[in-house]
């Protein structure tokens, strides 16, 4: 198991007690099978890693670290947490994310999961390599903040007629995995999200940011994220 979590508090003091509780509380309900390999947290961020008993003897090379982009590029309210290992011969990269909110900020986005990928000080790799094109196997997950293209008038037409497959069509990280533009969407004033759920994972991993990179079928509709009635605002 891979599990993370964004926003799990603000308060730094109190971040570190809860994580460690949450902690227990993951290994207490999966069990004995499992056996937590390793555990990175940054601010509000946290990446746990679980195997199962029998795989133990087969995972090495476990490393970890952290990139902050938040206020500044430095805070830790933004910005992504890695953990990395090899099970056998394969090499395994997990990057949990809280990437910046609001439909608008794509590019910064963009900006920041480059970053993420491109300065995580867990792996050499060459000029203008990332550490996604350094491992087997790469997992991207958390609050990507990615939303869809459209207002809240139509969005809310589409879920009520369970039109899954035109809100799809709409979702800006799947528009961007197929190498899509997002320019279109810089005066959306109204951000419809996904749920934690944001996970994508690349075989092998990809030249681009999100370009071949790909992910598990959506079989939920989007959540709305809590601008105020004039559009302003975000999540």
């Amino acid at each position: 198991y891979a599990v993370g979590l964004c926003d799990c508090d603000l308060l730094v003091g109190a971040a570190a007690w809860s994580k460690a509780r949450w902690e227990q509380q993951v290994a207490e309900v999966l069990g004995d099978r499992y056996h937590v390999v390793r555990c990175q947290g940054l601010g509000s961020m946290h990446l746990m890693i679980l195997v199962r008993h029998e795989l133990r003897p087969h995972v090495r090379r476990v490393r970890a670290s952290h990139v902050s982009t938040g206020f500044g590029g430095l805070l830790g309210n933004r910005g992504g947490v890695h953990v990395a290992m090899y099970v056998g011969s394969t090499s395994m990269l997990f990057t949990n994310c809280h990437l910046p909110a609001h439909s608008k900020h794509w590019r910064r986005r963009n900006g920041d999961i480059r970053r993420i990928l491109g300065d995580g000080g867990i792996v050499r790799f060459e000029p203008g390599q990332m550490v996604h094109n350094v491992f087997d196997r790469v997992f991207v997950l958390g609050n990507l903040n990615f939303g869809l293209g459209g207002t809240q008038a139509h969005i809310e037409s589409l879920i009520a007629q369970g039109d899954l497959q035109a809100l799809l069509s709409q979702d800006q990280l799947k528009r961007q995995l197929q190498g899509e533009s997002l320019d279109k969407d810089r005066g959306d004033k109204r951000h419809w999200q996904r749920t934690a759920k944001d996970t994508v994972s690349s075989f092998p991993a990809p030249d681009h940011i999100w370009h071949e990179f790909q992910e598990g079928p959506i079989e939920f509709p989007p959540l709305w994220s809590g601008e105020d009635q004039a559009g302003e605002g975000g999540a």
